[in-house]
């Protein structure tokens, strides 16, 4: 492994920094803001450095970072890929690295450049390179909880041997994750898909039937045609009624749990036919009394008439 594996160069930050102080004059009556970002980068490349030779990654590449937040001077860009590489994240420290040669150009030593380069072919061979494809609209992607960007990436993930977990999320939809475990030097291509998010299933379903079949239904109220009749409703309680001709109506309450299938089957009760009274012998017809009563009638009458006084007129004469 090159140098850059190793301690961080001192002569390579202070150099850096020492073009930080010597570089362009503050503008007038800009000389206190301009002196306080010196000093606030001489701090922090010192903490870094010991943070770094601590073996505190992840806190010095915090202080680079700040450093180049605060200059934008180039040479810093060597500080934070060297450190991004400690921290196994090659595909960062490539194009770190590759940045600090396009910016800082011809000033760069030709030295410094060829060490850098060396450094980053031996980065490149030690890494897998993995290609993230989501279809549909732009996706964030992380990669082992860690932003790499948003699709379509312009350029492969590089990632170092071993498992690594990748992540593609949009506003709205499940994430779409996936383990991968890679080797050094491989070309993987990954296919992410996130997915709408599931649908809460507030129905159930209900099927009846009834016993005789043919009768009609109604359910809440509603009618719902003949059975058999299948078809989904809300949680919670409903009526179900059932009406066939000859026969009583059928009430039945039911609850009904989300997600369930229920079969229900009606019975129905027939109707007894009225009672019809019992035929009447001929002595107890109507016609029969009736003619018993005039017969009786009459002949009381006529009994009267037979035994009753005759009335006799009596005339007397006079002489």
């Amino acid at each position: 492994m090159g140098s850059l594996g190793c301690r961080v160069p001192r002569a390579i930050f202070l150099a850096a920094l020492l073009l930080l102080t010597l570089g362009r004059a503050a503008p007038i009556g800009a000389a206190e803001p301009e002196e306080r970002v010196r000093q606030e980068a001489a701090t922090r490349f010192e903490r870094g450095v010991k943070l770094f030779e601590a073996g505190d990654f992840s806190a010095a590449l915090a202080e680079f970072e700040a450093i180049y937040r605060l200059t934008g001077r180039y040479e810093v860009l060597y500080n934070v890929g060297v450190t991004q590489k400690k921290l196994f994240r090659y595909g960062d420290a490539v194009r770190t690295l590759e940045r600090y040669l396009a910016d800082g150009g011809a000033r760069i030593p030709p030295a410094r450049r060829s060490e850098v380069e060396s450094e980053l072919a031996e980065v490149r061979a030690l890494v897998a390179e993995v290609i993230v494809k989501v279809p549909g609209p732009p996706a964030q992607v992380e990669v082992d909880g860690r932003d790499v960007g948003t699709t379509p990436l312009a350029h492969p993930i590089l990632v170092g041997p071993g498992k690594h977990a990748l992540k593609a999320s949009r506003a709205g939809e499940v994430p779409a994750e996936k383990m991968i475990d890679v080797v050094s030097g491989a070309r993987v291509e990954v296919e992410l898909a996130p997915s709408p998010p599931e649908k809460i299933v507030t129905t159930a379903k209900l099927t009846v039937s009834s016993k005789p079949p043919g009768a009609r239904l109604s359910i809440d109220g509603q009618n719902v045609g003949i059975e058999p009749w299948s078809g989904e409703l809300e949680a919670g309680g409903h009526e179900v009624v059932g009406h066939l001709e000859g026969y009583a109506k059928a009430r039945q309450e039911v609850v009904m749990v989300s997600g369930q299938s229920r079969q229900l089957v009606l019975e129905l009760v027939a109707i007894p036919p009225p009672v019809k009274p019992a035929a009447r012998r001929w002595y107890q017809k109507w016609y029969v009394w009736t003619a018993v009563s005039v017969a009786v009638v009459g002949g009381a009458t006529l009994g009267y008439f037979v035994t009753r006084p005759e009335e006799i007129d009596v005339v007397i004469y006079h002489q």
